[in-house]
């Protein structure tokens, strides 16, 4: 509506462009784990580093190129912290 056109025209230029899907999910979740990284106590100062400036590398390329797949260890990553965020709302009896 602020752009003042509808999804579906903007879904078309965008394609047009070459941008085949929108990353709104994908930059969410990278900035997610960067923050699960940053928190995470039991993970090393050194690997958190080098965890951040790999997230970092890989928001950037999805922002120069919305197709850019995701990084296969940050993949791995996102979904261990996933599970152990939805093992810890099971252990505190909240439904998920």
């Amino acid at each position: 509506e602020m752009l003042g056109i509808s999804t579906t025209a903007l879904k078309r230029h965008c394609r047009f462009h070459g941008i085949k899907r929108w990353p709104h999910r994908k930059l969410t979740s990278l900035i997610h784990l960067k923050q699960a990284v940053a928190d995470d106590a039991a993970m090393p100062a050194q690997e958190k580093e080098e965890m951040s400036k790999c997230i970092a590398s890989d928001l950037d390329a999805i922002m120069r190129d919305p197709n850019h797949p995701m990084d296969t260890d940050l993949q791995e990553l996102r979904q261990a912290k996933y599970k152990q965020q939805y093992l810890s709302r099971v252990k505190l009896g909240h439904p998920p």
